[in-house]
């Protein structure tokens, strides 16, 4: 949330809480973890006087917005080895709340994250309670709420991927004031889009609210699992429970491809089987139905192409390709930017910032603060800092999703350039000569000389 919570809480959340694997819509899983319930009143009360005791000097040297957020940290990772229950939540629990008040949200958010991994607790109401208070700091810049408003979308996702709508009326409350502080029309427009994603998803739960009431007293009933598969598939694209549904389904044709679909066959013949059978379920379909079953198809032909040969794995490359890149109507905010820079500011905290604008890209200023150099950058030949004065100078590194050319002058005195033909990454070597060695996708660049000097590239890019 800019300064205060930052662009990491963004990426944080959509890795995740967020993490499905579509169109496939099957949740990724770490290993199981045996959760325990939250400790008891009395035993979170010793523990917490326990905590104090323990980092009595922490707590008393902790006193600046940065200790405070450090302190936090160190609290996580001292929770990973603490044995006693009690212990793991009261420290996962200050740490929570000292980095929201320290507007440290990806801090916030990770302590969540393990509460919720060895806790049987909310963590999705916690994490909203997080983006709402820190929506309440003062002294916030008008990109903090932008920020606020980008983390909030997957929270909602993941609100109506569970039906949550209490929940999500709540976090639009948040959304709302957050783009009225900001005065950004943009903002505004974007939250009136959330608003109705989530209103569209409402009205889609009402229709089947009856049939899920009807499920929980009889669950083998047809025309029920039906309405709630087809709500879950091709609404939601929630695969994972929805197929299950379907395969009980009163629509016999729905009902034969789930079960084959639910079997998961390693074949590439049966793989394309399915891929063809969802491919005829889009071909009758109507709009957004007709969308989730292609994006069924091309996840069954995917795995199929490769063991595959002649006119058959060229008839389902043509159907990959008429597919292409077609947007399904999904609760998940695309990321439309360019390109994206981040690294380490002057205060310790790590910004990130995306954007659609043109280039060249290049480095302004090295400077030096109590003995670490930081650079600034022009973009268009105009300074450009987002939420920073400036970046680490090691710390840094720029991502370019469509192609670019570097630019710059080497240890030798030549000027070398490099052509990116798809997504690159660009970020500094440590140890070099110059101070001026980078790496492209992780290869030095450039391959000869010592480098290049820190003051002389450039990245042009469409």
């Amino acid at each position: 949330m800019s300064t205060k919570i930052g662009f990491r809480i963004v990426l944080a959340v959509s890795a995740i809480i967020f993490a499905v694997s579509w169109p496939g819509g099957i949740y990724s899983q770490e290993p199981l973890v045996k959760k325990a319930t939250v400790p008891g009143e009395e035993a979170q009360k010793k523990a917490t006087a326990l905590v104090r005791d323990v980092y009595s000097e922490e707590y008393q040297q902790a006193r600046t917005v940065s200790q405070k957020a450090k302190l936090a940290r160190k609290l996580i990772e001292d929770a990973a080895k603490e044995t006693e229950p009690a212990g793991q939540y009261v420290l996962l629990r200050i740490a929570r709340d000292m980095a929201v008040g320290a507007g440290d949200g990806e801090a916030a958010f990770q302590a969540i994250e393990e509460l919720g991994r060895l806790f049987f607790v909310d963590a999705l109401a916690m994490k909203a309670t997080v983006l709402q208070q820190s929506s309440t700091l003062t002294g916030r810049p008008p990109d903090a709420y932008k920020n606020l408003v980008e983390a909030l979308a997957p929270l909602l996702d993941e609100a109506i991927l569970q039906d949550r709508f209490d929940l999500a009326d709540g976090m639009m409350n948040t959304a709302k004031a957050a783009a009225s502080k900001a005065r950004d029309s943009n903002l505004r427009k974007d939250v009136v889009a959330l608003a109705d994603r989530v209103g569209k998803a409402r009205s889609g739960y009402e229709k089947v609210s009856a049939a899920v009431a009807l499920l929980k007293e009889k669950p083998t009933d047809p025309d029920a699992n039906l309405l709630v598969g087809k709500y879950r598939c091709f609404s939601k694209l929630d695969w994972a429970t929805g197929l299950p549904m379907l395969a009980q389904g009163s629509d016999a044709t729905l009902k034969e491809l789930a079960a084959l679909d639910l079997d998961k066959p390693k074949e590439s013949e049966a793989q394309a089987t399915i891929g063809d059978a969802w491919w005829d379920v889009a071909e009758k379909a109507e709009a957004n139905d007709k969308l989730a079953a292609q994006q069924r198809a091309k996840f069954w032909y995917e795995q199929a192409v490769p063991g595959l040969s002649g006119l058959v794995k060229a008839k389902l490359e043509k159907r990959l390709r008429q597919i292409g890149e077609v947007s399904v109507v999904t609760s998940r905010k695309q990321d439309t930017s360019k390109w994206e820079l981040s690294g380490i500011g002057e205060d310790g905290r790590m910004y990130s910032v995306k954007s659609c604008d043109s280039g060249p890209l290049s480095v302004s200023k090295v400077y030096d603060i109590k003995g670490t150099p930081y650079i600034q950058f022009t973009l268009n030949g105009k300074p450009f800092r987002g939420k920073f004065n400036g970046m680490k100078k090691d710390s840094w590194s720029f991502t370019c999703k469509s192609g670019a050319t570097l630019s710059g002058i080497g240890g030798d005195g030549k000027r070398y350039t490099e052509e990116w033909t798809g997504k690159g990454t660009l970020q500094p070597r440590r140890g070099q000569p110059l101070g001026g060695g980078y790496s492209l996708n992780g290869k030095p660049w450039p391959d000869v000389g010592w480098g290049v000097h820190p003051d002389s590239w450039s990245i042009t890019w469409k």
